[in-house]
């Protein structure tokens, strides 16, 4: 069963679903998974919960107001309206599958634990299977960043590199791969630290990348490791135009940071903020209507 809610309240963005997730951990009927996304300027979040069984609409109604009150949310802006939906009987593991065939993003081909066909010669092959954190290599965000990475990598040696919002570690398996270095991965989702850490030893890169939780740059492992040459922040624009001036402060003199996570409409306003903070647009990635920037510190 699915409970869906169109439009929870502005400001909670997906780098706060580890807090929305605790207003859940106490329910009768646990929820199974949770899945935070942005819809359109103004248009708010959609929050979806999955549930063996049918939840409490009434324990939903005040476990979702505790969030909001975490958030420090008022009771006017908070919009509690939701549905409940019984989820059709699908094999899943098996649709996942179907749908995830592997995907090329530069030199990078990401494939799933289903695939039994070898790395095509020249490419560097990542195993991400579809999980609880984001990043799988079938969304152009990520599929972005990764040919960034590429195109940084033929023109850049890379000495330290950071995976601001690791998520599933893709990135920074990708980076780890590519220029086999030392990597530093932070989420502010525990879920997405263990993720990252399974996925850095299925890989075979568990030594080469160490992943922390983190609400942004504050821990201190970022600033005891950095500054570093390469970022990668695969994130949400509101976000990011947030964390510009943070993000350079851990930048190496002609560091780089590959930005994403962001709509062609939102590019100027994040390309702007870097500019801002003293950085210069190197590179654009377009595919579809989502953006990936390349940007250098000056």
């Amino acid at each position: 069963r699915r409970a869906a809610e169109s439009k929870p309240a502005d400001g909670v963005g997906r780098q706060r679903l580890a807090l929305v997730r605790q207003s859940f951990e106490f329910t009768t009927a646990n929820v199974r998974a949770l899945r935070m996304a942005g819809l359109d300027a103004g248009a708010g979040w959609r929050l979806e919960a999955y549930w063996d069984a049918e939840p409490n609409r009434a324990e939903l109604t005040a476990r979702l107001g505790v969030a909001a009150a975490a958030f420090d949310i008022s009771a006017l802006e908070f919009n509690a309206d939701f549905s409940i939906e019984m989820m059709p009987a699908i094999d899943w593991v098996k649709r996942v599958q179907e749908n995830s065939p592997p995907v090329s993003a530069g030199r990078f081909y990401i494939y799933g634990s289903h695939v039994t066909t070898p790395v095509p010669e020249g490419q560097i092959g990542i195993r991400i299977d579809a999980g609880a954190a984001f990043g799988t290599g079938t969304h152009e965000t990520t599929q972005g960043c990764l040919m960034a990475f590429d195109r940084i990598s033929r023109q850049s040696e890379i000495g330290s590199a950071l995976d601001l919002g690791c998520g599933s570690g893709i990135l920074a398996i990708g980076m780890a791969k590519l220029w086999r270095i030392p990597i530093l991965a932070a989420d502010n989702d525990p879920m997405a630290v263990e993720v990252t850490i399974e996925n850095s030893e299925f890989n075979g890169v568990a030594d080469r990348i160490q992943a922390i939780l983190s609400e942004g740059c504050h821990d201190a492992a970022i600033g005891d490791q950095g500054p570093f040459e390469l970022i990668a922040a695969n994130i949400l624009a509101e976000p990011l135009i947030a964390m510009a001036p943070e993000i350079r402060r851990h930048m190496a003199p002609d560091g780089q940071v590959v930005l994403s996570g962001l709509l062609d409409s939102q590019s100027d306003n994040v390309v702007a903020a870097y500019q801002r903070a003293g950085l210069n647009l190197a590179d654009i990635i377009a595919l579809g209507e989502w953006h990936t920037l390349i940007m250098q510190r000056q």
